[in-house]
């Protein structure tokens, strides 16, 4: 899981390494993202969740951390 403002960069390589990862792993990525689109986070992630904060009653977050 990221946790993240979104104002990162995924270079081409790194989303493929990511992306291989994640297939040879089965492994799932869910981005919470704190009030911004989600930029090339988008491109890598399984679930993206555009929050305005981590406040624990919001639904989406409730979901992301299983609350």
């Amino acid at each position: 899981m990221f946790v993240t403002d979104a104002q990162c960069r995924i270079d081409e390589i790194s989303k493929i390494r990511l992306l291989t990862w994640k297939e040879e792993a089965h492994a799932r990525l869910v981005t919470p993202v704190i009030d911004n689109p989600p930029g090339d986070l988008a491109l890598v992630s399984d679930e993206v969740h555009t929050v305005r904060s981590l406040d624990p009653d919001a639904d989406a977050v409730g979901r992301v951390l299983s609350l």
